[in-house]
């Protein structure tokens, strides 16, 4: 079986994707204020971007690095507003 060239060339760490040192600070910051108090700091990291340029890859790849859960939402999920709300209730409480 043949692997596509997109699939050959696909990043796999987080130091393949070429991201400005803005933005490497920003997502930096926010993993680290996360880690040192999840309850009180900003939950939602949001990444934007057109169709194709790889926010989920990018998304993937930087909670991978750190060793977060990545939890992913499409078009169709937020269709489902009260089911969206409910996921995202239970996803923000602490124990």
């Amino acid at each position: 079986m043949s692997i596509s060239l997109v699939d050959k060339c696909k990043p796999t760490k987080l130091s393949d994707l070429s991201i400005s040192p803005t933005n490497k600070k920003i997502i930096k910051t926010w993993i680290q204020n996360f880690k040192k108090d999840p309850i009180n700091c900003k939950k939602v990291l949001l990444i934007t971007g057109p169709t194709g340029v790889g926010k989920s890859t990018m998304a993937r790849l930087i909670f991978k690095h750190y060793k977060l859960r990545f939890i992913e939402y499409d078009s169709v999920d937020l269709k489902l507003k009260k089911s969206i709300k409910t996921q995202f209730t239970n996803l923000f409480e602490y124990d």
